[in-house]
């Protein structure tokens, strides 16, 4: 099993103004990403005896990379929707012993949608 926490930040350039109408945007992004993975591998304790200990290995990494995505005004909100592809600095293995092996890839890719506060392009007029 495996999981990760990520800390993104990202740079946007708008493709147009975005007052009015969504926008599209292109930009790059770095973060910190912690993975998690819980291994359980059988080991030979004996003769005829066997055991499936559990351990948890963890691993920092840095994804770095471009992003690509549509942020649109809700009345008194904003969300977006955006994709992102990179590279993760420090990838590799988690564990490796009898076979089994846990490792994170050197790809980082993102869908995701954000939801991004209140109270911005609230506008009376409507």
């Amino acid at each position: 099993m495996a999981s990760s926490y990520d800390a993104i930040y990202s740079a946007k350039y708008f493709l147009w103004d975005n007052n009015d109408q969504t926008s599209f945007y292109i930009g790059s992004f770095f973060g910190l990403q912690r993975v998690k993975a819980t291994v359980e591998a059988l080991s030979h304790t004996g003769p005829g005896q066997y055991s499936v200990p559990r351990s948890d290995h963890t691993r920092v990494q840095f994804p770095l990379g471009i992003r690509a995505g549509v942020k649109g005004g809700l009345d008194g909100f904003f969300g977006e929707l955006f994709a992102q592809l990179g590279y993760a600095i420090g990838n590799g293995d988690l564990y490796t012993s009898e076979g089994v092996k846990a490792a994170t890839s050197p790809v980082y890719f993102t869908v995701g949608v954000s939801f991004l506060g209140g109270g911005w392009d609230h506008r009376s007029d409507r």
